[in-house]
């Protein structure tokens, strides 16, 4: 009883582990989706910016 209980929680732990590194792997994508987004905004504007004011840059 007390081994099935230990291999339980092991295997408990290593789902939860998992989880977690699914979550966070997740959570990257979402950020670096949102940095490539502000990426090519920021990109935008320069284009915009450097349209309006080329001579003068």
């Amino acid at each position: 009883m007390v081994k099935k209980n230990i291999h339980q929680s092991r295997l408990f732990s290593k789902i939860k582990t998992r989880k977690q590194n699914v979550l966070s792997y997740a959570y990257l994508m979402q950020y670096q989706c949102k940095l490539t987004h502000l990426h090519s905004a920021i990109d935008g504007d320069l284009i915009k910016i450097s349209s309006l004011y080329g001579d003068k840059i």
